[in-house]
């Protein structure tokens, strides 16, 4: 339940950065989010996790920041890697920069994480907290409704996008969940949602 409760700020958090960063970069308010219902980002939520798990082996700032931008520079590539072989498309593309891999991510991306990691140092004092809210039966009760929403959230989420990839590809609608994704999510909503989104060119 912790681990739920830390993935679901850090999601949070992540969609109010890169919404500034948006803002910043473009010059208008862009709100970026990786889920159709709600201001989530999961790269962020599972990056939090695994900062978690990073402070529960070492304590060490130096350590810390090294372990974090080798986690953020894996996690960007995986989860790159996924959203085009899953969904055809690409939400960041560091081709063009200064040690990037596979355009998937970069040595500037990855150093990022690692100050990200050594600010989940200075507030992880508080994710003890965490243990008291989730202990109160009013919260828990909260935290499982929750974690059903995200739940649900994710996977609608999911069969939206691999509709949309097939419409890309002009595969018509072949049962009613289909027929359903394409009245209810069309390209045009899910491309306002997901502004920041490339397709991929297939052979």
């Amino acid at each position: 339940m912790k681990l739920f409760v830390l993935y679901f700020i850090g999601s949070v958090f992540g969609c109010i950065v890169e919404t500034i960063y948006a803002i910043i970069k473009t010059g208008y308010f862009q709100i970026r989010q990786g889920l159709i219902y709600g201001p989530f980002i999961p790269i962020y939520g599972i990056g939090t996790i695994l900062f978690y798990i990073i402070l529960l082996i070492t304590k060490k700032p130096a350590n810390i920041f090294i372990l974090s931008i080798i986690m953020g520079g894996a996690l960007e590539f995986i989860c790159s890697f996924i959203q085009e072989k899953v969904f055809g498309s690409v939400s960041w593309d560091y081709s063009n920069t200064f040690l990037n891999f596979a355009g998937r991510t970069n040595l500037q991306y990855s150093i990022y994480w690692g100050f990200i990691g050594l600010l989940f140092l200075k507030l992880f004092p508080y994710v003890s907290k965490i243990d008291l809210l989730t202990s109160d039966m009013k919260w828990r009760i909260v935290i499982y409704i929750s974690i059903i929403f995200t739940i649900i959230n994710i996977v609608i989420s999911s069969m939206a996008c691999i509709r949309q990839y097939a419409r890309q590809k002009n595969i018509p609608p072949r049962n009613k969940i289909e027929l359903f994704l394409d009245n209810h999510y069309p390209d045009k909503y899910l491309d306002k949602i997901y502004n920041n989104k490339k397709w991929v060119k297939t052979d």
